[in-house]
């Protein structure tokens, strides 16, 4: 969970929505959900819907075959580290990157 800040509302859910390629793992979106306390939880089904949605407005790479999604637990996402998922079982893979040379 964010840290709050005094005074802020509540978090009272997070989730991230990932939109990938189902043949290779490739990510084409991550959705990030906050839910603020007094705020109304979403359902799983929209936001797959705001995933999948984003993903073919945003996508900038080749044409997928087949896109899916999968929830994955936001403390999974690394800093420094690209990520896929993994086709056949759906975990997010963090793969970390190497320092660049000088």
């Amino acid at each position: 969970m964010l840290s709050a800040t005094p005074g802020a509302p509540k978090v009272i859910a997070e989730y991230v929505c990932v939109a990938y390629d189902a043949a290779n793992g490739a990510i084409m979106h991550v959705h990030l959900v906050t839910t603020l306390e007094g705020g109304e939880v979403p359902t799983e089904d929209s936001m797959r819907a705001t995933t999948l949605e984003h993903a073919r407005t945003f996508f900038r790479g080749p044409p997928r075959q087949t896109v899916e999604t999968t929830f994955v637990e936001p403390s999974e996402l690394r800093r420094n580290a690209m990520h896929r998922i993994d086709p056949h079982t759906r975990k997010l893979i963090a793969v970390p990157l190497e320092p660049l040379q000088k």
